[in-house]
Formats: structure tokens, sequence, C-alpha cells
């Protein structure tokens, strides 16, 4: 490495660790700001499951599942700790964690059963690392491509200008910057490999890195399909992968590779699942293949890629780009974009959970920092300044959009899939843009599991999306939305108007009623309702409902307005697409 490579890199993980322990100073442990949380949890257990409870559930610390978000659950019964996730994460952690457990009683700092503020801290080191050694390797791959100028300019903006960075430095203990440091040493290993393929050590390395991708997200299986078309300009040169691949002496080594690499990992199906086999996402399926979420994973506010990374469109024109001027791996990343989307938006949960955009994405970056080299290159090589400068511009533009966006949320999204009134929240609270006077308002379309959910979610019947909240006698009552009347500023609101799709099955409505209640300090001070069973005026089908509440004047900024549905005598009907606007 040379001065200018080392002051690169030094400076990226100078400032990433910065950001990152910025970011977690006083989020604490236990909660869902913490770097160890939910499945941030399932994908660590397997460190203190071994080197400290031995995987007797009896050694885990009380409740240590439901203080962490339930991200792996301790079966007292079987006397197993279970976890959906493999064990991929942990095994690239565990140095780390290892540095924290020996530490710990040198430092005196409580271990409390491996989830102490130190394994907490050891993590965002983790991740940190894992970075530079992924845009590292990223540089050795575009090094086949690129001018050594070009390098570090798309390594720049990959990092700051999409979500790898939030993965880097926030939600730490995510699989992505593991993922993108494989893929990263994955490329540049078949990059050697197709370049001298007398190579059997980088044959082994690539095998070695596509096993490890493998296991920490299965999904990612069709990378392999690279081994066959990266660089490739003929179907002869194809055929010719086809035949080195299945070579006894590259087939039998690449199965071994993977076969070894998940041997641990079977012995762990074998002994919380029973059986050496197990698909343990149990209901959670591709159940969206038949009707993806396309336009929803690309353009949704519910986590859509294009909303929360626009940088990711130039890396499509890139592709574009390459496939207009013949550039090798044009069409091939272009089909490999669309075939990995097309997987995302097939899964149950499309929008992934609590995501800063788009997160499948995130280790696809290695690859499309080809086409995003390229669109780059070109639009520097033109000598007009009214070309170079703009698209300067706009690439600072979007990286300021990330960083911003990155630092002001909070997690999740809490809105609907398509609810721009959120979306708009966002931008000003990430100071994109200005503070506006619009009231609050609030939309839920049933799809977005981060929101509260005081109810039954169904899957069979619904108006849009693929749920519906179910109203049963589970709950007397059921929240809609609560805002204190101090949001609205000096405009506070005269009327509230509620809309919603509803089915009532035939039942019988009985007493339900939507209400709206001010209360101050748990003392009410108004309560309006309106009983729903009038408006009901079919059975069986949905019918849209629009309800108004009238606010008295001067209530002051103290009192919080609550709407909520009220079912004392337990009907069963069923809520889609519900709104609440404050006028």
């Amino acid at each position: 490495m040379n001065k200018k490579e080392i002051g690169f890199f030094l400076t990226l993980l100078v400032v990433s660790l910065f950001l990152t322990f910025k970011i977690h100073h006083g989020k604490g442990q236990y909660n869902f700001r913490s770097e160890i949380w939910a499945d941030r949890a399932g994908y660590y257990i397997y460190l203190p499951a071994l080197f400290i409870y031995h995987f007797d559930a009896k050694n885990c610390p009380e409740k240590i599942d439901e203080r962490t978000g339930y991200g792996f659950v301790i079966d007292q019964k079987n006397n197993t700790i279970n976890t959906k996730y493999n064990y991929g994460v942990a095994a690239l952690v565990s140095p780390f964690f290892l540095v924290a457990y020996v530490m710990s009683p040198i430092l005196n700092v409580a271990d409390e059963g491996g989830f102490g503020l130190l394994y907490h801290k050891v993590i965002n080191v983790a991740a940190v690392i894992y970075l530079i050694l992924g845009l590292w390797f990223l540089k050795r791959f575009l090094s086949f491509y690129f001018t050594s100028a070009l390098q570090y300019v798309i390594l720049f903006f990959i990092y700051t200008g999409t979500n790898l960075l939030f993965y880097t430095v926030d939600n730490t203990l995510m699989s992505h910057v593991y993922s993108f440091f494989l893929f990263s040493v994955f490329l540049v290993m078949l990059k050697k490999f197709l370049t001298d393929k007398s190579d059997y050590r980088s044959f082994l390395w690539m095998s070695l890195t596509y096993a490890l991708i493998l296991l920490i997200r299965p999904t990612n299986a069709l990378l392999l399909i690279l081994f066959f078309l990266w660089d490739a300009v003929s179907l002869a040169g194809v055929g010719e992968r086809i035949r080195i691949f299945f070579k006894p002496k590259y087939l039998i080594s690449f199965c071994a590779v993977i076969f070894l690499v998940f041997i641990p990992q079977m012995f762990y199906w074998k002994y919380s699942r029973g059986g050496f086999l197990a698909y343990t996402y149990d209901s959670e399926t591709f159940s969206n293949w038949n009707h993806p979420k396309l336009l929803e994973i690309w353009f949704a506010t519910l986590n859509g890629l294009f909303l929360y990374t626009p940088i990711a469109l130039i890396m499509i024109l890139g592709m574009i780009w390459m496939i207009v001027k013949r550039i090798p791996n044009g069409l091939l990343t272009l089909f490999l974009f669309f075939l990995i989307s097309y997987i995302f938006a097939s899964w149950v949960r499309w929008y992934f959970g609590c995501s800063f955009g788009q997160r499948s994405y995130v280790e696809y970056y290695a690859i499309f920092a080809i086409p995003f080299g390229y669109v780059l290159r070109d639009s520097l090589r033109i000598r007009s300044l009214l070309v170079k400068i703009p698209a300067v511009i706009l690439l600072v533009c979007f990286s300021y959009y990330n960083g911003m966006m990155m630092l002001k949320f909070d997690q999740c999204f809490f809105g609907s899939t398509w609810d721009w009134v959120q979306f708009g929240k966002q931008l000003e609270r990430a100071h994109i843009i200005p503070l506006s006077n619009n009231n609050p308002s609030f939309e839920n379309d049933m799809e977005n599991r981060a929101l509260p959910y005081p109810c039954t979610i169904s899957d069979s019947v619904f108006v849009s999306g693929m749920y519906a909240a179910r109203i049963t006698h589970d709950k007397e009552y059921t929240d809609i939305y609560t805002v204190p009347l101090s949001e609205f500023g000096d405009r506070p609101p005269r009327k509230i108007r509620v809309t919603f799709w509803a089915l009532n099955p035939g039942t019988g409505m009985n007493e339900a009623l939507a209400v709206c209640s001010i209360d101050k300090k748990d003392i009410n001070i108004l309560l309006q309702s309106q009983p729903l069973a009038p408006v009901f005026t079919q059975k069986k089908r949905w019918q849209q409902i629009n309800l108004c509440f009238v606010l008295p004047e001067k209530l002051g900024h103290d009192p919080v307005i609550n709407v909520y549905f009220w079912n004392p005598k337990g009907s069963t009907f069923f809520v889609d697409d519900l709104k609440v606007v404050f006028d």
C-alpha cells in the first residue's frame, strides 16, 4: 500500500469510528436502538451460547431473549437456544467478541452473560473494520477496470452515498456490511482466477467466501452466476468455464468447502430443530412470487431503494450506458439487478422490516460499483464543465442526502407503504426540506409491521397489499393514533376526519364504536364516539367508512388526542387502509 492508499483508508477508518461511537453514545443496552437487539441479537447469540452458556439454556441470563427483543428464543422446556439466523455473522464477529470476553474482567466491566457494554462497543469496531477491508478488496477489484484516481472516487461515493454507511455505523450487527466484505473478496478472487485459470488457490478462496456468503444470506446463492458470465464475451467462453467448474478437482473442492462451512450449522440445526437440515424461517416465505412488489421495493416511502439511496439510479444508468457502449458486464449487471429485485420483491416482508432503504441491496453495491464507475469515467472525460460540474454536484447532493437521512433515521419508517406525509416529516427532520406548517396526519395500510399493532393482523382478507387488521374480542380497546396537541403549534385542529375500509363478516357489530378522546394527565377532558353499526350498510363486503369528530376551541397545548376503536361486546370486523387527517 502506498501513502495515498494508507491515508485514504485511515481517514475512512477514523471517520467511521467517530460516527459509530457518536451515534451509539448514550443509547444504552436492552432497547431497540442498541447494537444487540432483535435480528441483530439473533445473529449474535451463537457467540455467548458457545463460549459462555455452552449451548445450555439453563446458563442463560434470566429473560435474556425478551430483554434483547426476541431475536432468539430460550426454550426452557427443551433446554435449547433457538435462532432462525445462521452463524455466519457470528463467525466473522468472533475475534472481536473474544477481545471483549477477555478484557471485561481485566477492565472490571460487567460481563452480563456476553451482553455487557463492552460487547456492544466491540461490535461497532467490527463493522467498521469489515467495511474498510471490504472497500480495500473492492479497490483491488476496481483496479482491473479503472485508473487509481477513479477508484478512489468510486469508493468515496459508495461509502458516503449509499445505505452501506448506515449498516456500518448504525445497525452494526446486521449482516450487510459483513456480506459486502465477502462480496468484495469473492470478486477479487474470481477475477484473479479468470485471469489465471491455473490459480487453484484463488479458486479455493473464492469457494470459501462464496460458502460464507451463502451461509449468511442463502438468497445470495445466485452470486455464483458471475463465475460463468463475468467478463464473458462469447458463448464459447461461457462453455469453457462450465467445463472448468465441473472438472472433478474444482467441483469436489467447491462442494467440500461449502460442506465444511455448513457442518457447524447442521449440528446446530440438529440441536435446535431435531434434524441436520431445517428451514428456520417457518411461516416466512416468498409468498409474493406471483405478484412481486417491484414498484414498492424501488419507489415506496416504506424503504424504497431509489427514494433512500438515489445514487443507485446512477448505477442503473451505468448499466444501460455499458450496454449502449457494448462494454462487457453491462447486460449481466442489469440482469442481476432485475433478478435480485424480483427475489426481494417476492419475500413476504418485501420492505425487510425496520430498514434504512432497501437493505437487501447493500452487498451488491460491490458489483454495481462497476457500472457506477463507467458512467463516472465517461462523464468526467467530457471536456465541457457544463457537464462535469453538475455531475459532481449531483453526487455530492446525493451523499449529503444519504448522510443527513441516516443521522436522523430512527431505526424504522413509521408509515404506510406510500405514506408521503410521514416521508416528508423524515425529510424535515433531516433538514432536506424546510419545516412545513402542515398538521400531523396518520395513515396505516396494515403492511408495515414496524407500526404498533394492538390488534390481530389478518392475511385472509384485505383491501390492498397483503394484510388487514382483525378487530375481535381479544382487545376491548384498539388504538388508532395518539398525538399531543403541542405538535400543532399555534394552529390546533378543529376537525378530525377518520377514513378506513371496513368489512363486516356478518356476525353483527353489537356496540363497537369509533372514539375520539382528549386527555390531560390521565384525566379525560372530552369524549366523542360514533357507533359503527349504523354505517356498516353492507355485510360481507368491503366498504369505505368516513367519520368526523369536531373539537372545541382553547384546549391549550398540554392535552393529548386519542383516536381508537372501542369494542365492549367483542364484535369481529376487519379494517384496512386507515387514515386520520386533522383540519
